[in-house]
């Protein structure tokens, strides 16, 4: 099949765009595991534990959409066709940008430091808490390092240097988890940041001498900026902005409503569901770089058929692994220990919507790659309307099941809207609906059926996976070719020639 070959794109840049997919894919998940298996241990740890780590979460996602002026979009977005002699006067004008815009919010945090709390949380002090607002600029550094690797299609290195941050906290952990127990149990309030900022800044410092050596062109560093840089940055600082509030939060409200214990149980809910997003994102990490190089040489029939092949894979994966979270929801909250047990509907209301918003969410990976952020930015409003308007509404009376259907409900509009309009206004033509709406299906059933029959025995829900699977792939139109494609792009190139 044409739309699963990739034959529109040059051979040359279509090697290098599926090596990229398939490091993406493979390195996450061999590392992908151990995120989730640390978040088990500090489970176990205590709802204290597993919150100060969704705080380290939570400063990560402000620090990156906040703080960040502009995001990584701007360096994928522009490094490409981008001169090579000026490419490094170009990160560096850029950081010292970002720094500059983050002067205001740092002035911010020392005239009103109580109003911190909002995003840290009451267990650390002030002072830490502008501390960690002046660290900011080592994880902002670790990820214009990573979106350079990206946009110079460099996937194994920038995949890489992130893996080393996940291995390393594990196995940090799992030590102390095993042999010290009682000192992490005491000292997590401070440990968890400790560990965090140590692996982070090692792993920028790898990444920024990696970035020098490949810049060693003789040019003199100088101011630059190339041509639609304010308006690009100031627009994706705005969809980056946006995305955070609606996006996460419901982990902002949780904690102020909740508070630490109540935050920890969401969290560690939540990451159980943030096995889709790991997994859609090693999928089609690589894929907003790989459509700004298509788009650079113009190749739009290359965008199309590109974009194509991620939306049917994704479509596929996505019923997969979410009806399988599904019906094998109370093994998954078992691993958390007897204290989760009660949360295992919020768990399906949390995978069923992330499950059905996820494979339209690439929506909006195609309307940044043109440049088209305001309908990003259109996208997120709507979302952020619907999220407050259902959480104020359910959380009085349902808490944290309140919290996970304005969570899930309010992004599944958002990610509709934005496959919906990026098609109309970029002028790609796609063939999704009928395959979107067996997926809808699919998970309701396995939704439905999950809480009404919990908790299910493992050959059931075995069986009634099977029986789902079937159905959609039969009903969605997938060939034997067209999997053996999907296949052929992710697999090792060893593996994937013998299909």
């Amino acid at each position: 099949m044409k739309s699963t070959t990739l034959e529109s794109i040059h051979p040359a840049l279509r090697g290098r765009i599926v090596s990229g997919m398939r490091w993406t894919l493979w390195l996450s998940a061999i590392t992908a595991p151990l995120g989730y298996a640390t978040t088990v241990l500090l489970a176990r740890v205590g709802p204290g534990a597993v919150g100060t780590y969704g705080l380290v979460i939570l400063y990560t996602l402000v620090s990156c959409c906040v703080f960040y002026f502009g995001g990584d979009a701007v360096v994928i977005k522009f490094l490409p066709g981008m001169d090579p002699r000026k490419k490094l006067s170009f990160l560096v004008t850029y950081f010292g940008i970002i720094c500059l815009t983050l002067l205001p919010w740092l002035g911010a945090a020392l005239i009103w430091p109580q109003k911190l709390h909002y995003i840290f949380g009451k267990e650390t002090s002030p002072r830490t808490q502008i501390v960690l607002v002046c660290l900011s600029p080592i994880y902002i550094l670790f990820s214009i390092v990573q979106a350079h690797l990206k946009a110079d299609m460099h996937f194994r290195d920038a995949q890489l240097l992130l893996r080393i941050v996940t291995v390393g906290s594990f196995l940090i952990y799992a030590s102390l988890y095993l042999f010290a127990r009682p000192f992490l149990s005491r000292s997590y309030s401070w440990l968890l940041w400790a560990v965090y900022l140590i692996l982070t800044s090692a792993v920028t410092a790898i990444g920024t001498q990696r970035i020098l050596r490949s810049h060693r062109t003789g040019a003199r560093i100088r101011i630059f900026l190339p041509r639609g840089f304010w308006r690009y940055a100031i627009t994706t600082e705005q969809v980056s902005a946006l995305a955070f509030f609606a996006g996460r939060l419901d982990f902002l409200l949780v904690l102020n409503y909740g508070g630490l214990l109540v935050f920890g149980q969401y969290v560690a809910v939540v990451s159980l569901a943030e096995t889709l997003k790991t997994i859609n994102r090693s999928l089609v990490d690589s894929l907003f770089p790989a459509l700004t190089n298509l788009i650079a040489v113009h190749n739009y029939a290359g965008v199309a058929e590109l974009f194509s092949v991620n939306l049917r894979t994704l479509l596929l994966v996505n019923c997969a692994v979410t009806n399988a979270i599904i019906l094998a929801v109370g093994p998954l909250i078992g691993l958390l220990g007897p204290r989760y047990h009660s949360l295992q509907d919020v768990l399906i209301i949390l995978v069923a919507f992330s499950g059905a918003a996820l494979s339209a969410m690439i929506g909006g990976t195609l309307l940044s790659s043109f440049a088209m952020m305001e309908w990003q930015i259109a996208g997120n409003v709507l979302q952020l309307a619907v999220f407050l308007a259902l959480f104020f509404v359910l959380w009085p009376q349902w808490n944290l099941k309140g919290a996970a259907l304005a969570a899930g409900a309010s992004m599944l509009v958002s990610c509709l809207f934005s496959l919906v309009v990026g098609e109309r206004v970029t002028g790609i033509t796609l063939v999704y609906v009928k395959g979107y709406v067996i997926l809808l299906l699919a998970i309701l059933a396995s939704a439905l059926f999950s809480l009404h029959f919990l908790p299910l025995r493992l050959t059931t829900a075995l069986a009634t996976w099977l029986v789902v699977m079937a159905g959609f792939v039969l009903a969605a139109g997938y060939s034997v070719t067209e999997c053996k494609s999907i296949l052929h792009h992710f697999l090792p190139s060893r593996l994937g020639a013998r299909l």
